[in-house]
């Protein structure tokens, strides 16, 4: 359903990337999450998810849903959501991390994958913030 050209349409400001870096880390965290205690534990997490999509899709994981229907289902809400800009980036960027998890991709593939979303003043942020020396791919 998504090609190249959706990707124009999250085209945002340095200013309005800098507010997905945390999403980077929410996401390595529940990654890190699954890894360690199984996909059970993300229902503990739920309740502290604001984002709807987010929420959508972990509810979606947790119930079992096949990746290619949590895909498609994510897909479709974003597509309806008619977002443009960092919020349209950051839908972008939830959908990838949550298939990602739902994988069982190593976190920080899936650290390396978000932050290519990101230009480099990001990137450099997102080590400051979350106090990594260094991320895969620098």
């Amino acid at each position: 359903m998504f090609n190249l050209a959706m990707y124009k349409y999250a085209q945002c400001s340095q200013t309005e990337k800098q507010s997905c870096v945390p999403l980077v880390a929410q996401l390595v965290g529940l990654a890190n999450l699954v890894r360690a205690k199984g996909v059970a534990a993300l229902e503990a997490q739920i309740v502290h998810v604001d984002n709807d999509l987010l929420k959508d899709g972990i509810g979606l994981i947790i119930d079992g849903t096949e990746p290619d229907l949590v895909c498609d289902i994510l897909e479709t809400s974003i597509l309806f959501s008619y977002k443009t800009g960092a919020e349209l980036l950051a839908q972008l960027m939830i959908r990838d991390g949550l298939l990602c998890i739902q994988r069982g991709y190593n976190p920080k593939i899936i650290e390396v994958k978000l932050l290519r979303y990101l230009d480099e003043g990001c990137r450099e942020e997102y080590v400051k913030r979350e106090g990594v020396a260094q991320y895969a791919g620098s």
